[in-house]
């Protein structure tokens, strides 16, 4: 257990240097999202299995906290490092974690296009 509450102190540590004037919950809502992510990257380093998953696109290794008092789980997706942990290019890892912008402007109905809004309206 020794080992676990180093890498814990490790992340609590690392918070609290990135958010030195956040409050308790900020600097301790950080260590829990770096812990997360160092976990997530020991098990893609020191699993073959796991590596050769994530480079044939077969494996996703996401991160996420369950809140034992709300039941809310937040989910932090993917290592934001990925790519450097497995020392290769992921084209497919790239896509999924790119922000979305669309091009098109949204019609001001809703989010809904005159075709959408009168397909909708015929299901009715």
């Amino acid at each position: 257990i020794g080992k676990v509450l180093d890498d814990i102190v490790d992340a609590a540590t690392q918070a609290i240097k990135e958010l030195p004037e956040g409050t308790v919950q900020q600097q301790v809502y950080l260590a829990t999202k770096i812990n997360v992510f160092n976990s997530m990257k020991r098990i893609i380093e020191f699993s073959p299995m796991i590596k050769e998953g994530i480079l044939s696109d077969g494996v996703q290794v996401h991160g996420s906290v369950y809140d034992i008092h709300s039941g809310k789980v937040d989910f932090f997706g993917e290592h934001p490092e990925l790519e450097k942990i497995v020392g290769r290019e992921l084209p497919a890892y790239k896509f999924r974690n790119a922000e979305y912008t669309s091009r098109v402007a949204a019609p001001s109905s809703l989010g809904r296009s005159a075709a959408t809004r009168s397909s909708l309206a015929r299901l009715h």
